[in-house]
């Protein structure tokens, strides 16, 4: 699977970025509820 270091690295700023991602929900869930 891991086959070039491209790939590792590649693998590796996907989770991070989903984590930023998933506070950004929140943050439109918080304006949502005061509606």
């Amino acid at each position: 699977m891991v086959r070039d270091p491209i790939d590792a690295a590649s693998q590796t700023p996907v989770p991070q970025q989903r984590k930023p991602r998933r506070r950004a929900a929140k943050t439109h869930q918080l304006p949502e509820d005061e509606e």
